[in-house]
């Protein structure tokens, strides 16, 4: 009996291992295979969750280029600064942190809280600091709180050419002007690094690979001047609190090449800028130019041998009946007879609505066209109007007197000064242009831009005619308070109503202008100035040419100033005889006498 018991008992044993047997071997085979499945078949998706979970890949930001003037002076560029990110679940006290940070930086507190709590992994707390506060949080030693280097965009000069150089984002990213423009080229490519946690979750740091290295951007130089963007800044701004302007803009070029040396536009202090803020208004804006448009009828009238400078034309006594329908047109003076360089010099409508009529439409259009007119002009910024210039075939007799003396026209201050500036350099229009060169970040240099001429539009001869005009305009005409001693100026002013937005007529407003070059016979400056709705006083004679002036007379107390050694004056010797000096010297010994005192 026992020996049948022994026997069942060992038979029951044996089965018991058994199926101990191939359940464990069953379990192994299990583990074995989903460790065969995660270690072989699956190892991507575990790698990536592993990473994910212990590392970050965070943009290594690439340093962007340096915009730079003519004369080498940084405009606009980067600078490292502190910002300070969390890992939430590395903080112990989220309110100690948030109110700190709340207090330090003038933050909400809530939102600030709120992040710390998220289940987020990374939250940025103050980005870009200043010095005194990056030391300060420093000093706290926060635990779960890290420090980040990272590029913030400075501008040595301050707010000087701020609408023209244009803004960043937090990010590094152009939002406007040449930083918007040229993005591409400035911002670079950004690299790539790794963030790295430890297994107790209390370290945040950088791991030393690079994933992908940052390559910086490019310079830019610019033809811009930043004294004479200076200059332009302060007297236009001069100029529109004296004339009550609401606002105001205007540019200088070198006639020669096209280069803009300086461009801006200007709202009077205190006064809302509305529609006008962030806008480059010498390449947005058109507007009715009015007589400074009488330049280039006279110049087609001279080129086409229609007119002389010594013809006589009858300007009517200041009152013209055309004898279309019941339009009558006025001068300011009851002028009668005027040769026609007194015509230009005082500003006749009358004599410059003849002579558009004896220069016909057809030749007047083309060389409005050919002087840019109805056409942008291709310089490198965004939102340049092309203005306005109705096609031939539109033309009416009205219309051939309104477009004669600037009406029924527009234009932008661009188109207008590049228009003149082929009647200062000989009769060439020249692509205007903002930026010399690309640079690559060692300083080598990639792409240099040079003068391009577009066409000749009017002769040498005829050129040399007009700026006699126009200097006559100046020294006797309705641009005498740009008048500045032993200087030749050349120059027109204009004075036009502004159009009403979105319907026919115009407003009882005016845009005052004054375009003008020095000096006459080799110009180097060309410039114009505008004022929006001036009060009181609202000819361009009265309110713009003055702002030239002084840009001028400052213009030349700048030692660099190429003109300073080209502007001369006869100044008799101590024998009476005409020696050739600089104004500059003539000024510096007007001084040196005056500290000798009188003579006994």
């Amino acid at each position: 009996m026992s020996s049948r018991l022994e026997k069942t008992f060992r038979l029951g044993a044996y089965r018991r291992v058994r199926i101990i047997f191939w359940l464990a071997s069953f379990f192994w085979l299990a583990l074995i295979g989903r460790l065969a499945q995660i270690q072989i078949l699956q190892t991507e998706r575990f790698q990536a969750h592993a990473q994910a979970q212990n590392f970050r890949q965070a943009n290594q930001k690439a340093w962007r280029g340096t915009i730079y003037d003519r004369n080498g002076l940084k405009l606009a560029g980067d600078i490292t600064a502190q910002s300070f990110f969390a890992v939430p679940d590395s903080i112990a006290n989220p309110g100690e942190v948030a109110l700190r940070f709340s207090r330090l930086f003038g933050k909400e507190f809530q939102p600030l809280l709120e992040n710390l709590k998220s289940d987020r992994k990374f939250v940025w707390m103050e980005r870009q600091t200043e010095l005194p506060q990056a030391e300060q949080v420093t000093n706290w030693k926060l635990r779960g709180v890290y420090a980040r280097e990272e590029f913030k965009r400075e501008h040595p000069l301050g707010e000087l050419g701020e609408d023209l150089i244009g803004l960043t984002d937090i990010d590094g990213r152009g939002i406007s002007g040449l930083e918007l423009y040229y993005d591409s080229i400035l911002s670079g490519q950004d690299g790539s690094e790794v963030l790295q946690k430890d297994a107790l979750g209390q370290v945040y740091q950088m791991q030393e690979q690079t994933w992908k290295e940052a390559k910086n951007g490019c310079d830019l130089a610019l033809t811009l001047d930043a004294k004479l963007q200076w200059v332009l800044e302060n007297r236009l701004k001069q100029g529109i609190i004296q004339t009550k302007s609401a606002s105001g803009f205007g540019l200088l070029m070198d006639p020669q090449t096209g280069e803009i040396l300086a461009l801006t536009s200007l709202s009077r202090p205190g006064f809302p800028e509305g529609e006008n803020q962030g806008r480059l208004r010498p390449l947005t804006d058109q507007f009715e130019p009015g007589s400074t448009m009488k330049a280039f009828t006279a110049a087609a009238a001279i080129e086409e041998k229609i007119k002389s400078p010594e013809d006589l034309i009858y300007a009517e006594k200041g009152k013209w009946v055309t004898g279309i329908g019941k339009r009558v047109l006025h001068d300011i003076h009851e002028y009668e007879m005027l040769t026609f360089e007194e015509a230009i010099a005082y500003s006749s409508n009358i004599a410059l609505a003849k002579t558009g009529l004896a220069v016909g439409s057809e030749i007047l259009y083309r060389y409005f066209r050919d002087f840019g007119f109805g056409f942008k002009t291709g310089i490198e910024l965004p939102g340049e109007a092309s203005g306005t210039l109705q096609p031939f075939g539109d033309w009416s007799k009205i219309t051939l007197i309104s477009n004669s003396i600037g009406y029924g026209i527009s234009t932008t201050a661009l188109q207008l000064t590049s228009a003149y500036a082929a009647i200062a350099n000989g009769g060439w229009l020249m692509k205007p242009y903002l930026v010399k060169a690309f640079l690559d970040p060692q300083g080598n240099l990639l792409r240099e831009y040079k003068p391009t001429p577009i066409r000749q539009v009017i002769s040498s001869q005829t050129a040399q005619i007009i700026r006699g005009f126009l200097k006559q305009v100046v020294e006797m005409g309705t641009g005498i308070t740009a008048k500045l001693e032993g200087v030749e100026i050349g120059g027109k002013t204009g004075t036009a109503r502004k159009v009403k937005a979105g319907s026919k007529g115009y407003l009882d407003q005016y845009i005052s202008s004054f375009v003008g070059f020095f000096p006459v016979e080799q110009p180097r400056y060309l410039g114009l100035i505008a004022l929006d709705s001036p009060k009181g006083m609202v000819y361009g004679g009265q309110t713009a040419a003055p702002v030239f002036r002084e840009i001028v007379k400052d213009i030349l107390s700048l030692p660099s100033t190429p003109t300073y050694e080209l502007i001369k004056k006869r100044v008799p010797d101590e024998n009476g005889e005409g020696t050739v000096t600089t104004i500059a010297a003539q000024n510096a010994k007007t001084q040196q006498n005056s500290k000798k005192g009188p003579t006994l």
